[in-house]
C-alpha cells in the first residue's frame, strides 16, 4: 500500500539503516489492510521536506516512529519527529523502540508525555498491530475506549453525582490490563499531587504511570529507583514490569544479581503470554541460569514466543531444531524459523539463514541467497556476518569478486574487536589484497588478533618478523 498519496493511516518514520525492520512492518500493515506512507528513495531533487514529508505527516492519521540508535543520529528522522510533535496530537504519535539504545535527552523530553512501545514487548506480527488499530480507532480494537466515554451519557435519569461511577468503574480494567500501554486512566479528584523528583510518590498512582516513571528513571540511569518502580508495578501484575524486573535481577541492574529471582519474574510474565519473557525464560532453561538446564523446557518456551511472531523466539527455536536441542533435529524446520525471524529484520537470524544457504542445510545450496542474507545482517553491524560477507567478496561467492569491498567488511568487523577479522585484514595488508601493500599496518592488525589468542595471527606475526630479520641480515651481509 505504499503510495504517493499522502492521506494514509500510518506515516513510518525510520532510518535507512533500519530498512529490514521497516519492511517487516510494511508487510504486517499490508496483511491487515492498513495503508501507510514510507519514504523509500529519499527526497528527490526539487522536492523539499516541506513539500513532501511535511504534507504526509500532517495528513496521515498516525506517526509510527522506529526509535533506534540509527534514527537518533539521523537528522532527517529527527526533523520528521520534531515536526510531528508540533503538528499532531500526542495520541497520534507512536514511538516504537526497536533496539536498546538510550534515547537522547532532547528527544526524550519532546516525547515525555507519549507512551512508548518496545519491539521486545510488542512483536511486529502480534501485539503491535493491535495497538496501531486501536490508535486508528478501528472497530473491535479501539471500541472499548469509545464506549467508556459514551456509556455514562446514555442514562440521563441518574443524578449528577452517580454519573461519575460508570466512568470510574470502566477505568479499572485499563489499570489491570498489562498490555494496554496507551490506556488512559482518569485520575480521581482526591488524588494528591505526586512527589517531585524520582522518589516513590506517597499517594497511589496508576500502574501505567508507575511503569512510565520506571522507564524514565532507567533512561536517566537511576537504576535503583527504576528497580523500585518496576518492583511496585510488577507486584501489581503489570506484565511488562515483571519482564523488566527479571532483566534487573538477571543483569544486576539496581539490585544484586540473582538468577533465581530473575526466573521467578520472567515466569510470571511468560505465563501471562508476554513473548519477550517467554524467550527469556527459554534462555534460562537452555543455559541453566536460575534453573536446572532443561533443553526440552527451553524449546517449549521458545515455541510459545515463536507462535506469537517474536523474532528472537523464532531464531532460538530454529537453533533448537538445527542442533536437536529439546526437539528432534530438523534442518528444514530450523531454516523455516530462521526465515521468519530474518524477515522481521533480526540480524542473528539473517546470519543463520545465510549459513543455511551457504552450506545447503535445510534449503538448497545457493551462494547468491547466502550473500544476500549475509549483507542484510552485516549492514546491521553484526560482526560475524561482516566477516562472512568479506569472504564472499574476496572469493567471489554469490557476488562479483571485489577485494576492496572485502577489505571494507573485514575492517568493520575488526574495529569491533573480532580477532578473525583483524587477522584477515592483516593478510590483506601483508599481500596487498584490496589495499596497497603495507607490512607495518599488517603487523599491527596481526598483533591485535594475536593478543586475543588467534594462533594463525601469532604464526603470521612470527613469519612477518622472521622475514624482516632475514632481510636485515642480507642487507648487512650482502653476498
Amino acid at each position: 500500500m505504499e503510495s504517493k498519496d499522502y492521506n494514509k493511516d500510518v506515516f513510518i518514520s525510520y532510518s535507512r539503516k533500519d530498512t529490514a525492520v521497516a519492511d517487516a512492518i510494511c508487510r504486517m500493515l499490508d496483511a491487515r489492510g492498513i495503508s501507510y506512507f514510507i519514504d523509500r528513495k529519499g527526497i528527490s531533487g526539487g522536492q523539499k521536506f516541506t513539500n513532501v514529508l511535511a504534507k504526509a505527516i500532517v495528513e496521515c492519521k498516525l506517526i509510527l516512529f522506529l526509535a533506534s540508535k540509527n534514527s537518533y543520529s539521523s537528522k532527517y528522522t529527527n526533523k520528521e519527529i520534531s515536526f510531528a510533535i508540533r503538528k499532531k496530537p500526542s495520541d497520534a504519535i507512536l514511538p516504537y523502540l526497536i533496539d536498546d539504545a538510550p534515547m537522547p535527552d532532547e528527544l526524550l523530553f519532546q516525547l515525555a508525555d507519549i507512551n512508548h512501545l518496545t519491539l521486545a514487548e510488542h512483536p511486529i506480527e502480534s501485539t503491535l498491530p493491535k495497538h496501531i488499530l486501536k490508535l486508528l480507532g478501528v472497530k473491535g480494537e479501539g471500541k472499548a475506549e469509545t464506549q467508556v466515554e459514551q456509556k455514562p451519557a446514555q442514562d440521563k435519569t441518574k443524578p449528577a453525582q452517580d454519573k461519575t461511577k460508570p466512568a470510574q468503574e470502566k477505568t479499572k480494567p485499563a489499570q489491570d490490563n498489562t498490555k494496554a500501554i496507551h490506556a488512559k486512566t482518569i485520575p480521581s479528584k482526591s488524588k494528591k499531587k505526586p512527589a517531585q523528583g524520582n522518589a516513590m510518590p506517597a499517594s497511589p498512582i496508576s500502574v501505567p504511570a508507575i511503569v512510565s516513571k520506571a522507564r524514565e528513571c532507567y533512561r536517566q540511569r537511576d537504576f535503583t529507583q527504576a528497580f523500585a518502580f518496576f518492583s511496585k508495578a510488577a507486584e501489581k501484575g503489570h506484565v511488562g514490569a515483571q519482564n523488566y524486573l527479571g532483566d534487573c535481577y538477571f543483569n544486576g541492574i539496581g539490585v544484586r544479581r540473582n538468577h533465581a529471582k530473575a526466573v521467578k519474574w520472567y515466569r510470571l510474565a511468560a505465563e501471562q503470554g508476554l513473548a519477550a519473557a517467554q524467550d527469556h525464560l527459554g534462555n534460562r532453561y537452555f543455559n541453566g541460569q536460575g534453573v536446572p538446564t532443561n533443553k526440552v523446557e527451553a524449546a517449549r518456551w521458545y515455541a510459545q514466543a515463536a507462535e506469537q511472531g517474536y523474532a528472537k523466539g523464532q531464531n532460538h527455536l530454529g537453533d533448537c531444531h538445527m542442533g536437536g536441542h529439546g526437539v528432534a533435529k530438523n534442518y528444514t524446520l530450523a531454516a523455516r524459523y530462521y526465515l521468519m525471524a530474518a524477515n522481521q529484520g533480526l540480524a542473528e537470524a539473517q546470519y543463520n539463514l545465510a549459513n543455511c544457504y551457504s552450506q545447503g542445510t535445510g534449503v538448497p545450496q545457493l551462494d547468491i541467497e547466502a550473500a544476500r542474507w549475509y549483507a542484510q545482517a552485516a549492514r546491521q553491524g553484526l560482526a560475524v556476518a561482516q566477516i562472512a560477507l568479506g569472504f564472499c567478496f574476496m572469493n567471489g561467492r554469490g557476488v562479483p569478486r571485489n577485494e576492496a569491498e572485502a577489505v571494507k567488511w573485514f575492517r568493520l568487523a575488526a574495529q569491533q574487536g573480532f580477532a578473525v577479522a583483524q587477522r584477515c585484514l592483516g593478510d590483506c595488508y601483508r599481500h596487498g589484497h584490496g589495499v596497497r601493500q603495507n607490512k607495518t599496518v599488517a603487523e599491527r592488525w596481526y598483533a591485535r588478533a594475536a593478543n586475543q589468542g588467534d594462533l594463525a595471527a601469532q604464526q603470521a606475526l612470527q613469519d612477518l618478523n622472521k622475514g624482516l630479520v632475514n632481510k636485515v641480515k642480507n642487507w648487512l651481509n650482502p653476498s
